[in-house]
């Protein structure tokens, strides 16, 4: 692993480490103090794989994937549990989306280097078709980024990008209204609400704490019980002494906020638990790993774009799975393309050398040949 690579997990395991005089949660506290050490392992594992080979374990890891999500689907829908959107062996709905969604990095990684393959396709396919029974919103429409293809960064390629995004989320709202109703309803309910003038209602509920029951049944999706989270644990932040702000209340910090409730927003969920020192690296690192992408690695924004967008949205980094699962694969692709670039280079440098032999050699021959004239 580069000198970089080490300094990072360090940073990591120290940010976590501090967090242990703020938290009594040692459950969480240990499995992220595993994640550091994940990334070196599966980085290591990653650097002896070659394209080919990490390829190959990645479609057989999807396709696993793809048959245990049917057998649970089947399970689930044995023994009833689909009527209530209820998953057999997975503890929330919303888990089981950010399970599907986790998928779109090896289904990228296959997809780069065989874009027009027909499995590869049938994959990417696979994975869309689990999101949408997963009934997880969010991950149908963050998982359709799996078929984004960029091959530059220009105002042209983002205005197509747009055009292409507003067109799915379209499709898709349309695709709601006729398939799954309750779905269509929990999602533009808020829109509905603030279009009706419940914007202040919903500001005032937040600032009382008195939830969302307040509001006409119509109002009350799933999107809208997100937004007025956001709202109370804003009030929270601002309400925050000067050394909570910057270091966060420890792991679980946030159930003093309310009565335990997560914000469903895990951006929102660093700033209470680690504070705005660790949000503000970790939105360093990301402006990094955006950067990298549009110069060297377009084809991975997408990605980048979808799992941020599920961070917005949803609470994940408390769930090891899932976290693992990203940090694993993520780890493997970034030792195995390091690798590949260290062959390249060798191979570029043994040619140099090679050439150089060569010259040398020449340059030998016409020495002796002017001593001996």
């Amino acid at each position: 692993m580069t000198v970089r690579g080490l300094m990072a997990s360090l940073a990591a395991v120290c940010l976590i480490a501090i967090q242990i005089f703020n938290s009594s949660d040692l459950e969480i506290f240990s499995k992220l103090m595993a994640l550091p050490f994940l990334a070196i392992i599966f980085y290591g594992y990653g650097l002896r794989m070659s394209i080919r080979e990490l390829d190959r374990a990645f479609r057989v890891i999807i396709i696993v994937f793809i048959l245990l999500f049917v057998f649970n689907l089947f399970i689930s829908y044995a023994t009833g549990l689909l009527e209530t959107r209820d998953f057999w062996a997975f503890e929330h709905r919303n888990l089981l989306g950010s399970y599907i969604l986790v998928m779109i990095v090896p289904a990228t990684f296959c997809s780069i280097f065989a874009p027009r393959s027909f499995r590869v396709i049938c994959l990417k396919f696979g994975i869309l078709s689990a999101a949408f029974l997963s009934t997880s919103t969010g991950a149908l429409l963050l998982t359709g980024l799996l078929f984004v293809r960029l091959r530059e960064v220009s105002i042209s390629s983002i205005l197509r990008l747009v055009v292409r995004l507003a067109s799915l989320l379209c499709v898709g709202i349309l695709l709601l209204y006729f398939i799954n109703p309750m779905a269509y309803s929990k999602l533009m309910a808020p829109i509905f609400l603030i279009a009706g003038g419940g914007w202040n209602e919903l500001v005032n509920l937040a600032t009382a704490g008195k939830g969302i029951l307040h509001l006409k049944n119509t109002d009350r999706g799933s999107f809208t019980w997100r937004i007025y989270a956001y709202l109370l644990y804003g009030l929270f932040l601002v309400r925050e002494h000067v050394g909570a702000l910057l270091w966060g209340n420890g792991i679980g910090g946030f159930k003093d906020v309310w009565d335990g409730i997560m914000p469903h927003n895990d951006l929102i969920l660093i700033m209470v638990d680690f504070g705005l020192v660790t949000f503000f690296l970790l939105l360093l690192v990301w402006i990094k790993l955006v950067r990298a992408c549009i110069l060297r690695h377009i084809q991975w924004l997408p990605v980048v774009f979808a799992l941020t967008g599920r961070l917005m949205f949803e609470n994940n980094i408390y769930t090891f799975y899932v976290l693992s699962n990203a940090v694993i694969f993520s780890s493997l692709i970034f030792g195995c393309m390091r690798a590949e670039k260290a062959a390249e280079l060798g191979g570029e440098n043994r040619i140099d050398s090679v050439a150089l032999n060569h010259q040398l050699q020449a340059a030998g021959s016409r020495m002796e040949n002017v001593k001996g004239v």
